[in-house]
């Protein structure tokens, strides 16, 4: 055998090593609620009450997600359309205000 460097041992000792050992920290999303704030109160979201839309929203107006709110997949589905259409008719912003 030749004194020549295979390619993958090469490229695997250019890398230092505490790349290898380094952990990858996932964000935890808190779940709030256990039972649906929509079913709860027997109702479904309306794009005319922006107000209570507006606790469904991020300061940077991101639509939260279900896990982080407790919304039950079923309102969640019909929380988003009614965020969308209240965004279209200009109820709610689509970016954030200064």
């Amino acid at each position: 055998m030749s004194d020549r460097l295979l390619p993958f041992t090469f490229t695997f000792h250019l890398l230092p090593f505490t790349l290898f050992n380094m952990a990858v920290k996932r964000k935890r999303i808190k779940r709030t609620k256990s039972t649906c704030y929509f079913c709860m109160n027997k109702k479904d979201p309306s794009y005319k009450d922006h107000e209570e839309l507006e606790e469904f929203v991020s300061d940077r107006g991101k639509i939260y997600s279900g896990l982080r709110t407790g919304v039950c997949s079923k309102h969640q589905r019909k929380l988003t359309k009614a965020i969308k259409n209240a965004r279209h008719l200009g109820l709610l912003p689509y970016t954030p205000t200064r």
